[in-house]
């Protein structure tokens, strides 16, 4: 955990005078409560059934701005225990996710399958390895586009390539740790079929973390109220910097959390959530962010607005930590 805690302080450190807002990826500000749409290896680590729709309207009031969606499932799969077996053991995880995000006249819409093995170490301690595989689809709407010269045109105005994503899940019942990296196979996407140019999905990374601080008595993991530290490292590649997001989750009353964000020299945010549970039927988790322009572009923009809504139902009596991050 030390060796831990120095390597975050450190990128964070770094990060902080070194920013870059260059970024393909589709930027949600509640990865907190799905980490899934960043890491497959995210997959069955709570070992639920995992159904989740967010959706994002970034730069409210400001033409052309990003309106995003998403839809993922995740679930482990059934482990065989052996006559007397209660110790953890491994197991394997599937699910799915479609992306849609519109900017101006481009569209993208990505739709990837998952596959996780997820490993017990010792104790609660497991680690989870994960892949998605799918396709992404680029277009243009030509009724957005014009030209300044007549006869002027795209040599294409769609493009479909295959994508992927790779991922690692440390985590216990008092903090996570993970690491991806996505858009894997660096494919071109050139609309302007220029000679030379190596426009395409460069690769992206992620790194996070967070730890789980109980307030008053019992174990972190049956706590009711407590606090959830976090910080998300990300890299867009060649010729950006890395940029940093700092999180901090006050949960209380078991069912109810608070949140703030702080994206560096981009937007400062607030977040809010609550869950509910039905006997039979499963629990529910709505949530809400706004994100406060910090940056320029805020004379024009009366911010950004997410919301998250997340169906688990428990499907699998596996013996691996769970928790309400």
């Amino acid at each position: 955990m030390k060796a831990i805690l120095h390597i975050v302080v450190f990128l964070v450190g770094f990060c902080v005078f070194n920013i870059s807002k260059a970024q393909q990826r589709v930027q949600f500000s509640q990865y907190m409560v799905n980490q899934y749409i960043l890491n497959p290896a995210v997959g069955g680590a709570d070992d639920d059934l995992d159904l989740v729709v967010g959706y994002r309207k970034q730069w409210v009031n400001f033409k052309g701005a990003p309106t995003s969606y998403y839809f993922s499932g995740n679930a482990p799969l059934k482990v065989k225990h052996k006559p007397g077996l209660s110790k953890p053991v491994a197991f394997h995880s599937i699910g799915g996710i479609l992306f849609k995000d519109q900017t101006g006249p481009i569209s993208k819409t990505t739709a990837m399958g998952s596959y996780c093995y997820n490993l017990p170490l010792k104790h609660d301690l497991r680690l989870s390895t994960g892949v998605f595989l799918g396709v992404t689809d680029v277009g243009l709407d030509m009724t957005e586009v014009k030209f300044d010269q007549a006869g002027e045109s795209f040599s294409q105005v769609s493009k479909k390539v295959t994508d992927g994503s790779f991922g690692l899940w440390l985590y216990n019942h008092q903090f996570y740790s993970g690491f991806s990296v996505n858009q894997l196979f660096n494919n071109k996407i050139d609309f302007l079929n220029v000679n030379g140019a190596n426009r395409g999905l460069v690769y992206h990374y992620y790194f996070t973390t967070g730890y789980k601080i109980p307030l008053g008595l019992g174990h972190s993991a049956e706590a009711i109220n407590y606090l959830v530290p976090s910080v998300m490292l990300k890299y867009g590649g060649k010729g950006t910097s890395p940029s940093v997001d700092l999180n901090m989750k006050f949960h209380f009353l078991r069912n109810f959390w608070l949140g703030t964000s702080y994206r560096h020299m981009d937007s400062f945010i607030l977040l809010g959530g609550v869950r509910m549970t039905t006997n039979g039927v499963g629990v529910f988790d709505l949530a809400y962010s706004y994100d406060y322009t910090l940056s320029k572009i805020n004379s024009y923009t009366s911010g950004s607005h997410e919301i998250t809504l997340k169906y688990s139902m428990n499907v699998r009596p596996i013996d691996c930590p769970k928790a309400f991050w």
